[in-house]
């Protein structure tokens, strides 16, 4: 975790430690780092039961990040899309287990 990310954070959520933001808001941070994106860790598939897991993590701290997303039909020709970013910070160390349930708060 970087002192970038935890800015970027805090002012996209309105804190460091978790959160959920809108698709609505659409709320964005500036200055934009380019190089973020690509450097600001690993991507994972969750499994049948929309189970993440991260192996062979260093100790510290990071962040969790996933999008929501689903439609609720407003009429026969319009799917209005719902749902947003989900965010937690986690601690972890000596190699441990963490089960992590990232909720809107």
């Amino acid at each position: 975790m970087t002192a970038y990310a935890t800015e970027r954070f805090t002012a996209i959520y309105g804190n460091s430690q978790s959160g959920y933001i809108p698709l609505s808001q659409g709320k964005t941070f500036s200055p934009a780092n380019p190089h973020y994106e690509n450097e600001a860790g690993r991507t994972e598939t969750c499994d049948s039961q929309g189970n993440f897991s991260f192996a062979n993590i260093a100790d510290g701290s990071y962040y969790i990040v996933t999008m929501v997303v689903w439609g609720v039909p407003q009429s026969a020709y319009y799917t209005e899309r719902q749902g947003g970013p989900l965010f937690q910070r986690v601690e972890v160390s000596g190699g441990e287990t963490k089960r992590v349930v990232l909720t809107q708060n």
